[in-house]
């Protein structure tokens, strides 16, 4: 039988108005939930029945999500909290990292929830999702600003040790009653009953316990016992390790047999180099213990690691004035200083002169003209200073970013971990935001 496709454009046509029909009063029912759960919520927000709003703005975001009723759902939280009705953050944070969630792109949500990460100290969630933004290149100015705000919250650790020595291996080297190790991000430690521990370097330090001498590995293992009548070292270098019995310097190889040496005193070797002091001055070598410059200086700085050369500069001191010096052991420029603090980064260091601490580049320029009692070379972006006998940090634009008055300082890793002392002991700050 053949159909007239008429009739078959005409049936198709009815059934889609029928359709429509009925679909009619489904979305008026809709549309009319909504808004009467809407009206409920914005009603409750008014009468500060924070709870209660929330409840009906779930009603209204299963209905149809949007972000303008998500940041409307935002600040009745922000007064839930204010007046009392939420004490716990923890259903907030995960409605919070929801929203961020389903608008990840959009940069207001990120100006939204990070304001109210901001204001409610919750530094590490803001942090975080400040983070994401960049990673994903969500730019605005309200974010640079946000991160500038929270750029220099820190938290507090309580820990209690009597002296901290930093490494470039990603360890602390710590000491109160005993010695020990501590991971640079503080999550774990390597022993903590040494009579005496160098710094990591190379994989390795030197440790004494009450019967033996030995080297360690970063797992704590013991690899290789040493003279028991050593007493000091300033740790692994080049495979050579510099270390102390009664009077004398010597350096050692990784075996525990004794390479050259018979020093009044001998630093770390670091980028091939090492100071080593004998009667007529201080002098610079190299690991075949070769001299590396006929001059004898008055006094070579050294880090607390007993590096001389980090980051390929020395400070070294004749007629009276420290001067700059790249790795070959030439001047650089005409730079010339009371005192240094060694770079610790690629940044600036400190310098003194006269009785004033200032800031210097790798070139022997100065940029921070010398104005503090005494400083703290930069590191990852902060230096130490002090004023008044307490230790403050300031940026590269010579600008206080925290000021909580310590008695010394040390300097920020780059996880944004700095160890700072008050009351005779060292405990860290870490910064909720870095770079990463």
């Amino acid at each position: 039988m053949k159909v007239d496709k008429k009739w078959i454009v005409l049936l198709i046509v009815a059934f889609n108005i029928l359709a429509g029909i009925v679909t009619i009063p489904t979305w008026f029912q809709s549309n009319q939930k909504y808004s009467e759960a809407l009206d409920k919520a914005r009603s409750f927000y008014s009468e500060d029945l924070c709870v209660k709003s929330i409840q009906a703005y779930n009603d209204v975001i299963t209905i149809k999500d949007t972000l303008p009723i998500r940041k409307e759902m935002i600040d009745t939280y922000r007064k839930g909290i204010d007046n009392g009705e939420y004490v716990s953050t923890y259903s907030i944070q995960k409605f919070l990292y929801s929203t961020i969630d389903a608008y990840r792109k959009d940069n207001q949500v990120y100006e939204y929830v990070g304001q109210f990460f901001f204001d409610k100290q919750l530094y590490e969630d803001c942090a975080a999702i400040l983070n994401q933004a960049k990673k994903l290149g969500v730019k605005s100015d309200q974010i640079s600003a946000l991160t500038d705000s929270i750029r220099y919250k820190y938290r507090r650790d309580y820990s209690m040790y009597s002296d901290v020595i930093q490494s470039e291996s990603g360890y602390y080297t710590v000491h109160t009653d005993t010695y020990g190790f501590l991971k640079s991000n503080l999550s774990s430690t390597i022993g903590s009953h040494y009579k005496f521990a160098s710094p990591f370097a190379g994989g390795y330090a030197l440790v004494k316990t009450d019967e033996y001498t030995f080297l360690v590995n970063e797992a704590g293992i013991r690899q290789t016992y040493f003279d028991n009548n050593i007493v000091d070292s300033t740790g692994v270098g080049n495979e050579l390790l510099a270390c102390k019995i009664n009077d004398s310097y010597s350096y050692y190889n990784l075996k525990g047999e004794l390479a050259f040496g018979n020093y009044l005193y001998a630093g770390r070797f670091r980028n091939n180099i090492a100071a080593v002091e004998d009667e007529s001055g201080w002098k610079l070598i190299d690991p075949s213990q070769k001299y590396l410059s006929d001059t004898v200086f008055e006094d070579i700085k050294l880090n607390k690691l007993g590096d001389c050369a980090a980051h390929g500069i020395i400070f070294a001191k004749i007629n009276n004035k420290y001067k700059m010096y790249d790795a070959k052991i030439a001047p650089i420029a005409s730079f010339e200083c009371d005192d240094a603090d060694l770079f610790f980064t690629d940044e600036w260091a400190a310098f003194k002169s006269g009785d004033k601490w200032g800031f210097v580049d790798k070139d022997g320029k100065v940029q921070i003209e010398p104005q503090y009692e005494e400083a703290r070379s930069f590191s990852n972006g902060l230096a130490g200073v002090k004023v008044d006998g307490k230790w403050s940090f300031i940026n590269n634009k010579n600008v206080v970013v925290i000021n909580d008055q310590f008695d010394d300082v040390d300097y920020f890793n780059p996880a944004g971990i700095c160890f700072v002392k008050r009351e005779n002991y060292w405990s860290t700050i870490s910064l909720y935001y870095t770079e990463n």
